[in-house]
């Protein structure tokens, strides 16, 4: 059923494979790498989703399947490929909080709240990488973004940490500013 040609029933076939594979099937993992680039965004995104239940946590091809993904024309697959990478890359993995990082920028508002929610579960205390990119996100145009960054860099940001400190004083002022005007 994954090459069917119907829409209905490849996305069908990818669904039933989420409940039949088990974690880890490396099978199961290379027929949904296959859907991955399917014609219809409804099953490639549904082929995305099923990666995050069948791939082990940690596994690298996973993540670099996923990678692949976060720069994909529908934003759909996108904020999917990153929710997924949170859910399948270690924390500390620092290949998958690049390319996490690099949806920050992303021309979606909620492509880039996924990537900074993300960023909570795969970056560890004290990560320069991931807080010097999350910084960006409190000039966010989108408050949503902005408040979700300020959220995470408090769990990213060592304690004590002079820049974090510094950041948060800023995005409070620019809102103090705003707030008087």
């Amino acid at each position: 059923r994954l090459e069917d040609g119907d829409r209905d029933g490849r996305q069908g076939g990818v669904e039933a494979l989420s409940h039949m594979a088990e974690k880890g099937d490396p099978h199961a993992f290379t027929a949904m790498c296959g859907r991955l680039e399917d014609g219809d965004r409804h099953v490639r995104q549904a082929a995305v989703e099923v990666l995050s239940q069948i791939a082990a946590k940690g596994d690298k091809h996973a993540t670099t399947a996923v990678c692949g993904l976060l720069e994909h024309g529908d934003r759909h697959v996108r904020r999917a490929a990153v929710e997924v990478l949170s859910q399948i890359a270690e924390k500390g993995d620092q290949h998958a909080i690049t390319a996490a990082c690099g949806r920050l920028e992303d021309g979606d508002r909620d492509v880039r709240q996924a990537a900074v929610e993300a960023l909570s579960h795969m970056a560890e205390k004290g990560d320069t990488h991931a807080f010097t990119a999350m910084c960006g996100r409190l000039e966010d145009g989108v408050r949503h973004v902005r408040q979700a960054a300020v959220e995470v860099l408090s769990q990213i940001a060592a304690k004590g940490d002079k820049h974090a400190t510094t950041a948060v004083f800023c995005i409070l002022e620019h809102v103090d500013r705003q707030a008087r005007r």
